[in-house]
């Protein structure tokens, strides 16, 4: 008999549930391009392709599902980093630093200890804000949402873990009733 793993189960409706009663934990480069759409939301020359818009709609609604989220001090550290170097010719640092202050300000943190991070073979190679994801999720079955496809396939085929990749958004609402519409 073949067991079907987490990452398969939270395509239904159900496992799904018991899934995101336990939360969700976002990755930086999720939260990266949330923070860009919700900058350029409002402008006229934001110059999205029609499947940019139709992700950031998506993600948007996603985020909005009524659980709780859950970002580690990593997490937050590795956005600013991500913020401060890649955010190109969009506003200031400042304007994005604000936006993490009222987009954020529902979402729990979690500490990790550093060595509980640094002692497992997976900060090598995906890092310490990854790293922390892991643990996280396998101490409380958390869906990690991400937008890091080695890293998800990291979770999904080695580590067992809820990950949802940031492209399957669509697969997801068509899948599942309980997404808001």
């Amino acid at each position: 008999m073949v067991k079907i793993q987490p990452w398969q189960l939270i395509y239904e409706e159900r496992h799904f549930h018991s899934y995101i009663k336990n939360g969700l934990i976002v990755d930086s480069g999720v939260l990266l391009k949330f923070l860009k759409w919700c900058y350029l939301k409002d402008k006229e020359d934001a110059n999205l392709s029609k499947e940019q818009k139709k992700m950031f709609d998506q993600l948007e609604r996603f985020l909005s599902i009524n659980c709780n989220k859950y970002i580690t001090q990593h997490i937050l550290a590795e956005l600013s980093n991500l913020i401060n170097v890649r955010r190109g010719n969009l506003g200031s640092f400042s304007d994005f630093i604000n936006l993490i202050k009222t987009k954020l300000k529902d979402y729990c943190e979690i500490s990790i200890e550093k060595e509980r991070v640094l002692q497992g073979n997976i900060v090598n190679e995906f890092g310490i804000a990854d790293a922390g994801m892991v643990l996280l999720s396998k101490e409380s079955d958390k869906i990690i949402l991400t937008y890091d496809e080695p890293f998800c396939n990291e979770c999904k085929y080695k580590q067992n873990l809820p990950v949802i990749y940031l492209q399957d958004l669509d697969s997801l609402f068509l899948t599942l009733e309980c997404l808001p519409k």
